[in-house]
């Protein structure tokens, strides 16, 4: 279960200065008062801490990540620089010398895996016309309270100082040692109302991934493809029997689809087949792409009527198909596309999805 306390959202500049100043430093048997750890919330968290950087600038972090200095990320023994410190908090507040405007810097965690203490921590701290929601598995900023309210997306850094210490293939790909200031940052005029907060600085997006058909082996198929769309859609329901009146129904139906699966991998891969198959159950989501040694013999099975595989290839197929909720041709039609893009590996990535600035 994540820990929720909003009680510990700070509104403005003002206020995060009068927390962190009446608030008195952890002493225990691991820290004592020069450690200066004031926790931004409940005592028993003093992980989640302020750190005071002038009268016109502070940091809050949530522990146990990179760049804090009292609270390590774990396994990191080498301390974070200050500059390493104030670039990777999570949190950080900053009055204008004139003291007319306030600002709040907002930073996701780096790397691609999910951050879970992170948004809580966000959830829980920011001010409450700065919610933090989570929306498709990814994450953003709502800048007022309205349900339909602006979001700004919260993207992932990829900034890690310590990379060098661990570098290997994964970190290479998701992780910098430059920092990529991929953050937000909000401001609006002390004494504004809860939701005057303006975005400022850069904001981002998401670029999804691109894919591109291969259309000229996409045209030597489709003849062939084509046949066996015209016999699957008349045989069907008998390629595919309906198990739902037999008491042992998701069993029965899985031995069905697995027989047919292994004798079609046994036809495809021949001798291969006994030494290095290793399989999956009909639940898998989905199709196979198959090795472009056995395209000749797919071509073969889909463009000859009498082909002791062709109901087998249908079983492929028809397996991820749940007619009953189907409601159009067009519908199965599409199905079958992808099957046939997948199976012979007509699709191919042209770019990964990946953030980028907004140029709204």
């Amino acid at each position: 279960m994540n820990y929720r306390d909003t009680n510990q959202s700070i509104e403005d500049f003002a206020e995060m200065t009068e927390r962190y100043n009446t608030t008195k430093p952890v002493v225990s048997k691991n820290h004592t008062k020069e450690d200066n750890i004031r926790p931004v919330g409940k005592r028993s968290r003093k992980h989640e801490h302020m750190i005071k950087v002038s009268a016109y600038k502070y940091m809050i972090y949530d522990g146990y990540t990179l760049g804090d200095p009292k609270f390590p990320n774990w396994g990191n023994k080498v301390p974070p620089t200050e500059k390493e410190t104030l670039a990777l908090a999570p949190i950080v507040w900053t009055l204008s010398p004139k003291g007319d405007i306030e600002t709040v810097r907002i930073r996701n965690g780096s790397g691609t895996q999910a951050h879970i203490a992170r948004y809580t921590f966000l959830e829980n701290t920011l001010p409450r016309g700065l919610a933090f929601h989570v929306y498709g598995g990814k994450q953003y900023i709502r800048k007022d309270g309205t349900k339909n309210g602006t979001r700004y997306l919260l993207p992932k850094s990829k900034y890690n100082p310590t990379i060098h210490t661990h570098l290997h293939r994964y970190s290479e790909k998701n992780f910098s040692l430059k920092d990529d200031k991929q953050y937000l940052t909000f401001a609006r005029k002390v004494g504004g109302d809860r939701y005057s907060w303006e975005v400022i600085g850069e904001t981002w997006k998401i670029q999804h991934e691109r894919k591109r058909v291969d259309t000229k082996y996409k045209a030597k198929i489709k003849p062939h493809a084509d046949v066996f769309y015209k016999w699957l859609d008349v045989m069907h329901s008998f390629i595919m029997p309906d198990f739902s009146n037999s008491p042992n129904q998701w069993r029965e139906r899985a031995n069905y689809i697995k027989k047919a699966k292994n004798e079609m991998d046994e036809f495809l891969y021949g001798e291969v087949y006994k030494s290095q198959y290793t399989g999956y159950g009909w639940t898998h989501p989905h199709y196979e792409e198959r090795p472009k040694e056995q395209h000749d013999k797919l071509l073969e099975i889909m463009s000859t009527d009498q082909h002791p595989m062709r109901m087998q290839l249908g079983v492929d197929f028809l397996r991820n198909v749940d007619f009953a909720n189907i409601t159009s041709g067009s519908e199965v039609r599409a199905k079958y596309n992808s099957y046939v893009n997948k199976v012979f590996g007509l699709v191919g990535t042209l770019s990964d999805e990946k953030i980028v600035k907004d140029r709204k």
